[in-house]
This record gives structure tokens, C-alpha cells and sequence, in this order.
């Protein structure tokens, strides 16, 4: 992991955490890690979280993604090599 973003999908009390990253140029032993396609965890309240795949979020990143950032309700996604993307935030 490598990016984490912290925000309100569904617009409820407790904040979504999202999480990415992966690293496609590590070191020739280890080889490239890129099984991380991006992990929603969303506030089921009281500090407990249910992990949404992205099969349920529709969110599949690819490549390193390296930063995130939450503009109102656009999420900003920045990936080496790539460039950045956007994405609206809506409640699935």
C-alpha cells in the first residue's frame, strides 16, 4: 500500500477508507508486487469496517499508484507512468 485516501461515500457519521498501490519495479528477487487492484473499507460505525472488493466498488486500479487525493466529491488518483484519473464519488 502505498496511497490511502480518506473518504464519505454513502454520507453516513464515520469516514471510508480506500487503499492502493502497487510496485511494479522492485527489486529483481522479489519481483513485481501488483495483486492490489484497490481496497474500499467502508464505515460500518463504531470503528468497525467491512472490506468492498472491486467487484462491488467498480474501482480497479492498475499500475503503481503512488498518491490519492479527496476534492470534494471527486477522488484524484495519481499512477506512475500513467498520469492522473478522476472519479466522482457516489454511494453504490
Amino acid at each position: 500500500i502505498s496511497a490511502i485516501a480518506i473518504l464519505n461515500i454513502a454520507g453516513q457519521k464515520d469516514a471510508d477508507i480506500l487503499l492502493a498501490g502497487n510496485m511494479h519495479h522492485a527489486k529483481l528477487r522479489i519481483g513485481k508486487m501488483d495483486a492490489n487492484a484497490g481496497l474500499l473499507l467502508r464505515s460500518k460505525g463504531n470503528l468497525r469496517y467491512e472490506a468492498l472488493s472491486p467487484q462491488k466498488t467498480g474501482l480497479w486500479l492498475q499500475g503503481d499508484v503512488r498518491s490519492m487525493q479527496v476534492i470534494g466529491d471527486q477522488l484524484f488518483i495519481g499512477i506512475n507512468q500513467r498520469g492522473i484519473f478522476q472519479y466522482k464519488a457516489t454511494n453504490r
